[in-house]
């Protein structure tokens, strides 16, 4: 499986994101999605759930929000996991 990871607080400037990430998963790639930053009302959550794949159990956004350093490292050493598998 091909996998992309997303770590940002989703704020853009230019072009939208939205069709680059629609044609990554139509090609197969899953595409998880990190918010970071100090508070949620500092991500545009709304944005990076329409980016994320979905996940194949829940069918929830494969997002995340993601407020300090220690909770990254953990979340990231998972995702590794879960690739290396």
């Amino acid at each position: 499986m091909r996998r992309a990871i997303l770590l940002t607080d989703g704020h853009c400037t230019g072009a939208s994101p939205r069709p680059i990430a629609d044609r990554m998963k139509r090609a197969g790639v899953q595409i998880d999605c990190i918010g970071i930053g100090g508070c949620r009302e500092a991500v545009d959550e709304k944005l990076l759930r329409r980016i994320a794949s979905r996940d194949e159990k829940t069918g929830e956004p494969r997002y995340r929000f993601i407020g300090d350093a220690q909770a990254l490292d953990a979340h990231f050493q998972s995702l590794a996991r879960s690739i290396t598998r």
